[in-house]
């Protein structure tokens, strides 16, 4: 039971919480707070429509329930959102790992070790970041190569460790923020004076709740759902109960969102109290580890070990990714395309026949290694283009929250579970719209924000 809540919880938390205080400081710390709420609520009540799905068919994942119940072209559908989702995920990882790389090449120990006139030359050429962007994505390749993603799964348990510092140093550093404020130091001038990334000003202050206006917020609320996206592995975490009854998987999911929105909630509270409206002038919006100087020394170490934990949550990205275009290849093309291209051949250069009419089975064994180096080098060239181009994090988190975390969570479920539970062919076990519509229209509600969000990314990418 606790290796499943954990694996839940952790599979939706990850570099995405670095976001949270600037989504508390665009609404205003009540209202920012209360929507994390009630995104939790909602998440957890699509959580549970999924159980009352799996309970009352015979499929055993999610994938195999939308295309059984709606067909192989939704099908394909939710295969394309996965994939953009992981591919999504890998981006804003590498953006946030190549700022921090960046940040800690203007360390003090950096250029105590490669000269002080060589780290200004550093800090001020504009290759530093491009050549820190092909460094990242050339150890993401290494990383990539192999089929076999169990041997990240120490790696992983690893960065859940990474992320608790992480926000263990953000809520130190607001209680420190609270005690200097409450001495009556001038705490204000000190952090504008450490600050590179924010610059606090003497007006800021606690706000309850703001109008950022539609765009703002929906790029807030799309943060929020993307935080809690976890539904896609629900029924193979349930799967590895013991006991997989509806009331154990049930507990699975309130302890699941329980330890996601407290999580959420210190490190969103703890970087708003310290920056508080300095989180909306950062320079790396998004990024609330930016707001501090390169030579903090608890934040640098944070930077340097979210480095490695991000490169590691790229790779495990890469393989769902790089799994779902192949597969969409694999079911589109002829069976000639799939002879050439996927399957993996004998050392006696005989084919699997059987392999060419399964078209609705596909594994990653099953391509060949042109095709799976090929798909690679792409992923990998058009995360370094997204890297180089988008100019926000936000605007990717607002992407992918929007529209796959939407998809994944609400569409999705809701779709599923009126499907099966509510227009089910035994009258007997049918349940009731009437008593789920408020519920799906708040899932229409907050659906609105993020299809929002998702206009406001592109738009923002085309500016660019």
């Amino acid at each position: 039971m606790r290796a499943c809540i954990l694996a839940l919880t952790f599979s939706a938390v990850g570099a995405g919480i670095l976001g949270l205080p600037w989504a508390v400081a665009s609404l205003g710390w009540a209202l920012g707070l209360g929507m994390l709420v009630v995104n939790a609520i909602l998440s957890a009540v699509a959580l549970w429509m999924l159980v009352e799905v799996r309970e009352m068919c015979t499929a055993r994942s999610y994938a195999q329930a939308v295309e059984f119940y709606f067909g192989p072209a939704l099908g394909q559908c939710l295969a394309a959102i996965l994939a953009l989702g992981s591919f999504g995920s890998a981006c804003a990882s590498m953006m946030f790992a190549t700022n921090f790389l960046v940040d800690i090449l203007s360390t003090e120990a950096i250029a105590n070790i490669i000269g002080h006139s060589t780290s200004v030359s550093l800090d001020s050429s504009q290759l530093t970041k491009p050549l820190c962007i092909m460094v990242l994505v050339a150890i993401l390749f290494l990383l990539s190569l192999s089929r076999d993603v169990t041997r990240w799964k120490y790696a992983s348990v690893a960065c859940v460790v990474v992320l608790l510092y992480v926000a263990a140093a953000l809520i130190g550093k607001a209680a420190g923020n609270m005690s200097h404020e409450d001495s009556g130091n001038d705490f204000a001038d000190s952090l504008q004076r450490s600050s590179t990334g924010c610059k606090p000003l003497p007006s800021d202050s606690f706000v309850a709740a703001v109008n950022p206006g539609l765009e703002k917020m929906s790029q807030a609320i799309a943060v929020l759902i993307f935080s809690f996206c976890c539904h896609f592995n629900l029924f193979s975490v349930v799967d590895t109960l013991a006991n997989p009854t509806q009331a154990r998987a049930r507990t699975v999911i309130a302890w699941t969102v329980v330890l996601q929105s407290a999580l959420y909630l210190f490190v969103g509270l703890a970087g708003y109290i310290v920056w508080k409206q300095a989180l909306l002038r950062s320079s790396n919006t998004g990024n609330v580890l930016a707001c501090w100087g390169p030579n903090d020394i608890v934040i640098a170490i944070a930077r340097g070990l979210m480095i490695i934990t991000l490169l590691v949550s790229s790779t495990m990205n890469m393989h769902p990714t790089r799994e779902n275009i192949l597969r969409f290849i694999f079911k589109c093309c002829s069976k000639d395309c799939r002879r050439r291209c996927l399957v993996r051949r004998g050392p006696d250069g005989t084919e699997d026949a059987l392999l060419m009419d399964r078209v609705s089975v596909f594994a990653m064994a099953d391509a060949s290694w042109p095709a799976y180096l090929a798909v690679t080098l792409v992923i990998i060239a058009l995360i370094s283009i997204i890297v180089v181009v988008v100019p926000s994090v936000l605007d990717v988190l607002g992407f992918i929250g929007g529209l796959c975390g939407v998809s994944l969570m609400f569409a999705f479920p809701a779709a599923l579970y009126v499907r099966v539970c509510v227009f089910n062919d035994d009258v007997t076990k049918r349940k009731s719209l009437l008593a789920i519509s408020p519920v799906l229209l708040l899932f229409g509600v907050i659906s609105f924000f993020g299809l929002v969000a998702v206009g406001v990314s592109i738009k923002a990418c085309a500016s660019r």
